[in-house]
Parts: C-alpha cells; sequence; structure tokens
C-alpha cells in the first residue's frame, strides 16, 4: 500500500501526461494499473472513451450519428413522444447534444469511459475481498483478461447495447456481492432505458437465475423453455416494439443468415468458440470434478452467484444458436462477466496457471478475430490522433457534413 502523498503524486503526473497526450501516458497507466493504483484504472477507461470519440461513424453509429439532427429545433417532448419503443435515455441525450450544439461524440467518449471504468470497479472490488491472495503480476494478467474479451469496437458502434450490458452488469454486482438492493434496481432500470431488450433480459435472466440452481435444473428448465420458447417471445415481443420483428422476422431482418458470407460466418463462431474456457469453469461448478483435472476443489451451488447467472446466459445462447444476432447479444454479456465468473470460482476452487495463460491467448484471439470483422472501423477511425493533445482530440469531429461526404450507409465511400 502506498502512502498518501504517492498516490497524490501519481495521479497528478498521470493526469499531466494524459493531457500531453493519451497515448504518452498509456504506459504510466498500465504501470499504474500493475501497481494497482486506483486512478490507472479511471485513465484507461478515459483512454478508451478518447478512442471511441476518435472512432468512425459505421454500423449503428453511423445511423445514430445522422439521427440526432431529427431533434434539431424541436421541443423537448420530441425525444419521448410517438416513440416505438420504451427506451429513453439515448433519444432526451441526443435532444440535449444536438440543441445545445454539443458534438455527438461526447455521448461515446461518456458511455465508453463510463462503462469499462464500472467493470474495473467490480474486478478491484473482487480482487480486494477475495480469500485468496494475488500478486500484481496475476491482478495484471487478469486485467488483461478482462480488457481483451471486452467489446470495445462495437460497444462503441453500437451505441447502446454494450453501453446497457455494462449497467446491468454492475447491477449484477450490487446484488452479488454488496447486497445494494437500490442501487441495483437504479442501475438494472437505468440499462432497460439505454436499450429496451433489458426489460425482456433481465426479468428472464433473473427468474433462470433463481430456477437454476444445480446442473440438473439448469437442463431441465432450458429444455422446457427451448419448447416454450416461441410462445413467450409472442406474448413479450411488445417489450421490444418495432425490434421483435426485426429480430425474430426471419426474411431481412437480422434473425436472416442468408446473406452471410463463409467467411463471415467462421470469423463470427470463431469469436464464439474462444469463450469455452468460461463454459467449462461453468460446468465444473454444477459437480465435484474429477481429480485428473485443472480444478481440485469443489465449490459449493450457493456461493456460486456469477457462476449460475453465467449458465443462464449460455443456455439462452445455446437456444438462439442459430440466430446469428441474438446469439452475438448473449455472448456479449458471457464475455463480459467471464472475468467475475473466474475471480469468483478462484476463491473456492485451485486453477492451474496453464489454464490461466489458456484463457488470456483465448482473450488474444478473440481480440484477432475482432480486428478482422472490423478493420474497416479500424482502417478508416482516426485512431492515431491519440498521440494528440487532449484538447487537439476534443477538436475533430464527425459532423453531419462529413459524414455524408465519406460514407454510404455503413460503407465508407470509395
Amino acid at each position: 500500500m502506498y502512502y498518501n502523498g504517492y498516490i497524490r503524486l501519481y495521479t497528478v503526473t498521470v493526469a499531466t501526461l494524459f493531457l500531453l497526450s493519451p497515448l504518452l501516458a498509456l504506459p504510466y497507466i498500465l504501470l499504474g494499473i500493475y501497481r494497482q493504483e486506483r486512478s490507472a484504472y479511471f485513465f484507461f477507461a478515459l483512454f478508451l472513451g478518447f478512442l471511441a470519440w476518435l472512432q468512425v461513424p459505421l454500423s449503428d453509429l453511423f445511423r445514430h450519428s445522422l439521427n440526432i439532427y431529427h431533434y434539431l429545433d424541436k421541443p423537448f417532448s420530441y425525444a419521448y413522444v410517438n416513440k416505438q419503443s420504451a427506451d429513453y435515455f439515448i433519444p432526451i441525450v441526443n435532444w440535449i447534444l444536438v440543441n445545445g450544439n454539443i458534438p455527438y461524440q461526447y455521448l461515446r467518449l461518456f458511455s465508453v469511459t463510463e462503462s469499462f471504468f464500472l467493470l474495473t470497479v467490480i474486478f478491484n472490488y473482487m480482487i480486494e475481498t477475495s480469500e485468496r491472495e494475488y500478486t500484481y503480476g496475476e491482478v495484471f494478467m487478469r486485467f488483461c483478461i478482462m480488457y481483451l474479451f471486452f467489446e470495445f469496437i462495437m460497444t462503441t458502434s453500437g451505441v447502446r447495447y454494450g453501453f446497457a450490458v455494462c449497467q446491468y452488469i454492475y447491477a449484477l454486482h450490487l446484488v452479488f456481492n454488496k447486497k445494494s438492493w437500490l442501487p441495483a434496481l437504479f442501475f438494472a432500470l437505468f440499462a432497460t432505458q439505454i436499450h429496451v431488450s433489458f426489460a425482456f433480459f433481465i426479468p428472464i435472466s433473473v427468474l433462470l437465475y433463481w430456477l437454476c440452481s444445480t446442473k440438473r435444473k439448469t437442463i431441465v428448465f432450458f429444455g422446457l423453455l427451448s419448447v416454450v420458447l416461441i410462445p413467450i417471445i409472442s406474448h413479450f415481443s411488445y417489450l421490444l416494439g418495432r425490434r421483435a420483428d426485426w429480430y425474430f422476422g426471419g426474411g431481412n431482418s437480422v434473425s436472416d443468415n442468408s446473406a452471410i458470407t463463409i467467411y463471415g460466418f467462421i470469423l463470427t463462431i470463431g469469436v464464439r468458440l474462444f469463450l469455452l474456457p468460461f463454459l467449462v469453469l461453468v460446468y465444473q461448478c454444477f459437480t465435484p470434478p474429477p481429480t485428473h483435472t485443472h480444478i481440485r476443489v469443489a465449490i459449493p451451488n450457493h456461493s456460486c452467484r456469477w457462476t449460475r447467472m453465467a449458465a443462464v446466459w449460455i443456455g439462452m445462447a445455446v437456444m438462439f444458436i442459430t440466430n446469428m444476432t441474438m446469439l452475438y447479444r448473449l455472448t456479449f454479456v458471457l464475455s463480459t462477466i467471464g472475468i467475475f465468473l473466474l475471480l469468483e470460482i478462484e476463491q473456492h476452487f485451485y486453477i492451474r496457471k496453464r489454464f490461466i495463460t489458456i484463457l488470456l491467448w483465448c482473450g488474444i484471439m478473440t481480440t484477432l478475430c475482432n480486428t478482422v470483422n472490423y478493420r474497416s472501423i479500424i482502417l478508416n477511425s482516426r485512431y492515431q490522433y491519440i498521440a494528440m493533445p487532449v484538447p487537439v482530440i476534443l477538436q475533430d469531429h464527425y459532423d453531419k457534413q462529413w459524414i455524408l461526404e465519406h460514407v454510404n450507409g455503413n460503407k465508407m465511400k470509395q
């Protein structure tokens, strides 16, 4: 533990370096994370926020970047009246930004920074309260695993879903780790107001969590749920508004896989395959493991809260395995909570270092696959400006005129 003077000196130094150049400050930030300086985690999240600022508006970000101008010179009521879905946070923020003449990029600077910082808060809490004593190197490796499985580009370009996922996961942390029910309810409701799908996902995941207390019950409940899945979707689809037809309608909806290429299919499925180590951990938690595995001590079912919730999302992903977009959205949650699943299990299990190394390499391969999948975004974004001073970065805008001149739908104009 470092004395307060050192902590203040580190924070002032890294803040000064960050203002001069976020990229210049990055090595010092990573050193601070290795030494478990709390402020270093915030500055790393802020670093990701500035990368999000510089990301080119493609995918959903293209649509949202233009839709914001629909709110220009409209009354405030326009942000929540005549909407086809029940999520209001982004429309209200859009109205404030465009009518306040504030660059739209401030939304993703905030959302990405806040999202990853919430994950680091959970991470640090579980490290500090764990019965296991970690070395600096062990903590840093687990931080790297958390970052490598974090869907940074899609959190940015998707605008809403990844942002909502992190609010939901923080709500789980408040319930599982801190028993803070009222703040947890706030973050859960916040998630539903960012992306309406969580008005469906949250109650279903909570219900299944309580039902799936053992591996046998989990298999039985998901077997039964598979039979009644279509009626459930039909009954509750009004919660998703027009998005229900988009996700489940077939034809031109995202549930239709006819237009996907073989390479796109391999890369999309390949990324999900690297989540298999987390599935192994979940499976081992429901039954005492054999002695020849990497896990040597059994864990009581009542204490594996993150593990049970991970099993819920795995079960839902299996049920939607033929729907690429639903599969992606469900495994998005699994990849984000994977590190917390690991930290929970390590309090009760002995896990060999080799297995942790496998997880690290799976995270690296996930990042490499995503680099290929999102190469157009990476190649056309202005990430190189991260080396510039912060005031210069904040002057770089993707305004409406630039978007119309350089982007055609979801592709860059040649």
